[in-house]
């Protein structure tokens, strides 16, 4: 019948008649189309506002100094003077390991200032560095440096200088935040920097250097005790590439400390 129909239409010119579309399928429509720009202004959106990049290499390269580690202590005494002190021939460190990893810390002794009408200080350089000495599945996460000198109101430091930095297979991230960046946060709030293996890769060998300056504000004659430990730490774990990206699992820590005790002359 449909057939017959269809024959009669087209013999005597007449169209077909159409279907109207109902206003549920405009409404469809229009929402689709909406949906679908607002999914591109948004791709749009991303491209032209992409965050700057969140890990910076620092193009200072790092080398760890060749000393004795068989012979080298991993404490100090200051002995605070009302002079000037060249002590750039002392160092203290410690080494540590598992039969995996290999995690030193090394601080370099610069010198001390006394100044009468300001604060005294003290330089040093730390040296922190951690090798892989096996082969295995775990790979090296991040490298930490961190100092504290307790509730001590006498002691302070000074900002971290970026430009100062050398490093070796290291990225330190430098997300805007407060003091600039996140980098400068985690030194001036949590006495700490991280360097970090950003893409998860097997490096051998790594580590970081810069120099800081500790400054003690008790003024002579009233000099007290002061103690500072400086702290590295190795994060080493499993690089896991899953459904959903990229992360770390199964990470573990290694650590090495030393301490310098800052006293009046004639103290201990």
């Amino acid at each position: 019948m449909n057939d017959e129909v269809e024959e009669i239409l087209k013999e005597s010119g007449a169209k077909s008649p159409k279907r109207k579309m109902g206003k549920k399928g405009e409404i469809a429509i229009i929402a689709t189309v909406l949906v679908i720009a607002i999914l591109i202004g948004a791709y749009v959106a991303m491209i032209f506002m992409a965050p700057p990049e969140k890990y910076w290499k620092p193009e200072k390269e790092f080398k760890m100094l060749d000393v004795d580690w068989s012979i080298i202590k991993s404490s100090y005494v200051v002995e605070r003077t009302t002079y000037d002190q060249d002590v750039s021939n002392r160092s203290i460190g410690q080494s540590n390991g598992n039969s995996m990893f290999l995690i030193r810390i090394l601080e370099v002794l610069g010198s001390y200032d006394y100044d009468p009408s300001d604060y005294d200080s003290l330089w040093i350089y730390p040296y922190i560095y951690s090798e892989k000495i096996s082969d295995s599945n775990y790979k090296i996460k991040s490298l930490e440096f961190k100092f504290d000198y307790g509730n001590d109101s006498n002691v302070s430091y000074l900002s971290l200088t970026e430009d100062k930095i050398a490093a070796k297979n290291l990225y330190f991230d430098v997300t805007p935040r407060k003091y600039n960046t996140k980098l400068y946060y985690e030194w001036m709030d949590n006495f700490r920097i991280t360097g970090e293996n950003k893409n998860g890769e097997d490096i051998k060998e790594d580590g970081f250097s810069f120099p800081m300056k500790i400054l003690f504000f008790d003024t002579y004659p009233h000099w007290y005790n002061h103690t500072i430990t400086f702290t590295t730490i190795l994060e080493y774990g499993k690089y896991v590439h899953g459904w959903f990206g990229t992360h770390w699992e199964d990470v573990h820590k290694l650590s090495a400390s030393v301490v310098i005790y800052v006293v009046p002359e004639g103290g201990e």
